[in-house]
């Protein structure tokens, strides 16, 4: 499919994208990432806060580990 812009979409497993915007590297994850039950899958767009919501994600997880004095984001 041709989209408005010219640039072409795939459709892959009900989703349509763009190949040069991670259709390659889906398939390549899908492939060879193997999860482990401790994992943190954390996405999001660049500049909407990513380092911010790492920190607050590692202190969620760590909260047992440290005392509150001792955090390393406090």
């Amino acid at each position: 499919m041709q989209g408005w812009c010219g640039m072409h979409f795939y459709q892959y497993q009900g989703f349509w994208f763009q190949p040069i915007f991670g259709l390659e590297g889906l398939v390549w994850m899908q492939q060879h990432f193997q999860a482990r039950p401790t994992d943190v899958y954390l996405t999001s767009k660049p500049k909407s806060g990513t380092t911010w919501l790492k920190a607050l994600v590692f202190s969620i997880m760590n909260r047992s580990r440290y005392s509150f004095s001792a955090h390393p984001s406090a």
